[in-house]
């Protein structure tokens, strides 16, 4: 059975061909389980290849209405959602991430899929049984994408929990 990461380069004539790879590999279900979309990866190792753009934020939200689209679609269909979406799209569209369960298993993760909602589940699972107060001796997040807001509910569950 494939996951299969879907790397997605920016700009309108791109998106809408989005659509097509989706029912493309949507009609593969159940051997293709899902599908993640991500934008690929901007960084200064690019010599002598074209040039790259971050995904801008229309960008984003108009992919993340085409993947919107076929997770309906899907969950009505087939049970699941199918396509999900890097938590980077939802930071670049400037829009909310899902709820926890829309993840359903998680299994895009390490294509950088529900990290945010699972580091978060997993502060609160920690802290929901902590007894006592705990000696913070500092710490320091730094994201370099500004998404440090999305883990904010995380660092203050933290803070409440063992601040003296």
């Amino acid at each position: 059975m494939l996951q299969l990461p879907g790397g997605l380069l920016p700009g309108a004539e791109r998106w809408r061909c989005a659509g097509k790879t989706i029912a493309d590999l949507a009609a593969l279900y159940p051997a293709c389980e899902s599908l993640a979309i991500v934008p690929l990866g901007v960084t200064g190792h690019r010599e002598g290849l074209a040039e790259l753009k971050p995904v801008a934020r229309q960008s984003a939200r108009e992919m993340l209405a085409i993947a919107e689209k076929w997770q309906e679609k899907m969950l009505e269909e087939q049970g699941t959602r199918f396509v999900f979406c890097s938590d980077e799209l939802y930071i670049r569209a400037e829009k909310e991430l899902p709820p926890y369960a829309a993840y359903e298993d998680f299994a895009q993760m390490e294509d950088g899929v529900g990290m945010v909602q699972n580091f978060l589940y997993e502060v609160d699972d920690a802290l929901e049984n902590f007894q006592g107060k705990a000696e913070l001796g500092g710490s320091f997040c730094g994201d370099g994408g500004g998404c440090s807001a999305l883990f904010a509910p995380g660092g203050r569950a933290l803070r409440t929990k063992t601040w003296r």
